[in-house]
């Protein structure tokens, strides 16, 4: 899909966590297509957050959104390290970004 030009979102903890553990597949999608990473967090004023493995939120009706990101292009990614320490370093990104008490 990527090289065919759509954008592509990819849960970087996977689909089954743990929860903010980030794992190699957005990487390797972006490394074989030369993309970019972008790292999104939303902040939800009101939400409902649901009893799973990483506490999927529901914003509720008239809530604000603050959103924060991150962008990683190819050479910063993949210039000087290999496929582990660019998942360390997008990890860590996003555990700096991220504003839910962790």
């Amino acid at each position: 899909m990527v090289k065919e030009g759509h954008d592509v979102g990819i849960t970087p903890d996977g689909s089954r966590g743990p929860k903010y553990q980030a794992k190699a597949g957005a990487l390797l999608v972006a490394r074989a297509t030369r993309s970019p990473v972008v790292l999104l967090d939303f902040t939800f004023s009101k939400a409902i957050r649901l009893k799973s493995w990483d506490s999927f939120a529901i914003p509720l009706p008239l809530s604000t959104i603050q959103v924060r990101t991150e962008i990683f292009h190819h050479e910063k990614l993949f210039g000087n390290q290999g496929l582990k320490e660019a998942t360390m370093m997008v990890e860590n990104s996003l555990l700096k970004l991220t504003d839910d008490g962790v």
